[in-house]
């Protein structure tokens, strides 16, 4: 099978990409939020618990974790720096590195995650382990990266309207 070929034939033409967040050093509350809004625009009530979570922590504190997420060289202890955050889990906390470093970050999706199993880049299996599987399943997504010459974003974006080989 041609890997080019198959995500080409699932991305479509790139949509608006905001990249005004990335490269930050760390985020504000109103950038995280503005990041729980789109994540959960289907689903606003998940969106409004998820920020009364995160409203129970300073703004000092969120871009504490934030900027030390973001200075961290170790893909989970960034990972997990953003999970700190109250509110957030392993999803929107991968949406979180992503948007500041999307050269780097793949948001966590089960659709992704399905695509890269059905492509034999990442074992079968049930539920996703953050500890276990994250760094696997950025290193998959990465190898088809640097193989089919596509940026990061892109290879997300295809992965997740991914479908049966």
């Amino acid at each position: 099978m041609d890997l080019g070929r198959w995500l080409d034939a699932r991305s479509g033409p790139a949509p608006h990409e905001d990249r005004t967040l990335e490269g930050a050093a760390h985020f504000t509350r109103a950038q995280v939020e503005q990041l729980v809004d789109r994540k959960f625009r289907d689903d606003p009530r998940r969106g409004a618990r998820t920020k009364e979570r995160l409203a129970t922590v300073d703004d000092a504190r969120i871009e504490d974790l934030t900027r030390q997420a973001f200075a961290c060289f170790h893909d989970l202890v960034a990972l997990l720096a953003c999970e700190a955050l109250p509110g957030l889990g392993p999803a929107t906390a991968s949406l979180l590195l992503a948007a500041q470093a999307p050269h780097r970050f793949v948001v966590i999706d089960s659709r992704v995650l399905a695509a890269l199993r059905d492509l034999g880049r990442f074992p079968a299996g049930g539920h996703f382990d953050v500890a276990e599987h994250w760094e696997p399943y950025l290193v998959a997504c990465r190898e088809i990266a640097r193989e089919t010459g596509r940026d990061l974003p892109a290879v997300g974006r295809a992965l997740s309207v991914g479908g049966s080989t």
